[in-house]
């Protein structure tokens, strides 16, 4: 007798599934960048990504911007070098407070308390024969005016003037704002985690470390004095190791405050709301950090909505996002990857000869690269093989499954499928062949043995199974 050996598993519809699954989840790829340093006092009223999250700046911001000559060029492509001119102090100001987002009473207390010191800082360029003087009367000011606590994630104005509590970005755009009242050449640094100002003192550059008292000019010798003004003694602060120094202007450094708000929203999952506030900073200083830290905030959001499968919310979101900033080639991976994912979605519901089809369209029209192309084929040209064993058995899946391989020649997994496929089949013929052979039908038998070498004519089991049926018919 001959013995019948069983079909192994097809992975159909069932293993393509998981497959499926699995290229779905690998569209979920999400890369968080943070600044270190932010807070923001109260709890927003929206968590979480938004398809639905602001593109376009603020009316608050919209009107400042109108007070301050407004700006233009702004986009992910590269800002616009037509800069409007630097802000006086005043709006400055302005802007600072818009940016830490006080309620109405605190932001009328902050501008009050600013403005009186302004007008002491004016004050102090008469009393002071050198601009290095007057920087350092300046940093004397801010604090012993309103600086008392350094909070390493508080960026707020209102906070600093009315708090006391002050970080380096908060210091800095204080002290540049009453600098620049003051009359003095200032304006700010930042590194990659800090910032801090700087003043052209004659002919030399003057760093000032804001968030220390005796923070001008760090490395020099400061008289440290008793409450009767008798010198006991020196302060010493060392210069700062500052590597990769950038020379900002005033509105980058008022934007610092947006940035570093942005950042705790993140940290906490307010992607949405962290893009608000990064498309306000880059309305107001359209500069490449500006630049870098929207597409951040742009990116994260678009990722939190596919790491949370929204993909129909993440695309338009970023269809919106490019159509306003222009091109951006990590946010166009983004939205190719929801592309992808929709079109995933889409095939489970689709018929296989529809989806394949779906698939060439996708693929003509550069929605999905190669390596997904051939990922989405194999599910559909599976499905196919298995609607077309139901019918028509081991060999119409093969054959829809040749056609597959034809379509994605360097489809591995395709290609285990097939030769599953294949296998299979000749498992069937043989079981054929067994069961006519057994049953003494040997001239039968051997006929089909003849059809399926003129398949697969080097098929060792229907070469030795001819051989059989041949010996039996002329022994």
């Amino acid at each position: 007798m001959i013995r019948q050996p069983s079909t192994t598993h097809f992975p159909g519809s069932p293993g393509m599934t998981k497959s499926l699954v699995t290229l779905k989840s690998q569209v979920a790829l999400l890369l968080m960048l943070l600044l270190p340093a932010s807070y923001l006092a109260a709890a927003p009223s929206e968590w979480g990504a938004s398809a639905e999250a602001r593109l376009t700046p603020s009316v608050a911001l919209v009107q400042l911007l109108g007070s301050t000559g407004g700006t233009n060029g702004i986009s992910l492509a590269g800002p616009s070098a037509d800069r409007a001119p630097e802000p006086s102090a005043s709006l400055l100001l302005e802007a600072a407070i818009l940016f830490s987002d006080p309620d109405e009473a605190r932001a009328k207390s902050t501008r009050q308390a600013v403005l009186l010191a302004m007008e002491e800082a004016t004050g102090l360029a008469d009393r002071h024969s050198t601009d290095y003087e007057l920087g350092e009367a300046v940093l004397a000011l801010a604090h012993e005016r309103f600086f008392t606590r350094y909070v390493e994630a508080e960026s707020r104005l209102d906070a600093a003037v009315l708090d006391g509590r002050y970080n380096c970005v908060s210091s800095s755009a204080l002290y540049l704002i009453l600098a620049r009242a003051a009359g003095l050449d200032a304006g700010g640094v930042i590194t990659k985690d800090h910032s801090f100002c700087v003043i052209q003192a004659g002919d030399r550059t003057i760093d000032i470390e804001t968030t220390n008292p005796f923070g001008f000019d760090p490395g020099s010798k400061k008289e440290f004095q008793d409450s009767f003004g008798r010198v006991t003694g020196y302060s010493y602060v060392p210069p700062s190791d500052y590597r990769s120094r950038e020379k900002v202007d005033g509105r980058h450094l008022m934007a610092l405050i947006l940035w570093n708000r942005a950042t705790l929203l993140e940290r906490s999952g307010q992607w949405a709301q962290a893009v608000a506030l990064a498309v306000d900073a880059y309305a107001y200083s359209p500069d490449p950090g500006s630049q870098r830290q929207l597409e951040d905030r742009l990116y994260n959001n678009a990722g939190a909505l596919l790491n949370e499968k929204r993909w129909r919310e993440a695309l338009p979101f970023l269809e919106r996002a490019i159509g306003l900033y222009g091109p951006s080639t990590r946010l166009e991976g983004l939205a190719g990857q929801a592309r992808l994912a929709i079109l995933a979605d889409e095939l489970e519901l689709m018929d296989p000869r529809s989806g394949i089809a779906a698939i060439a369209d996708a693929w003509e029209q550069g929605l999905v690269d190669r390596k997904h192309r051939d990922e989405l084929l194999a599910y559909a040209y599976g499905r196919l093989a298995e609607d077309e064993r139901s019918v028509g058995g081991w060999s119409a899946a093969w054959e829809a499954l040749k056609q597959g391989m034809a379509a994605a020649p360097q489809s591995s997994q395709l290609a285990r499928m097939a030769e599953t496929a294949r296998k299979n089949w000749t498992y069937e013929i043989h079981n054929r062949f067994a069961i006519l052979y057994n049953e003494g039908n040997y001239q039968e038998a051997f006929a089909v043995m003849e059809e399926a070498l003129t398949v697969l004519p080097g098929e060792r089991l229907f070469r030795d199974d001819a051989a059989t049926a041949l010996k039996a018919i002329k022994p």
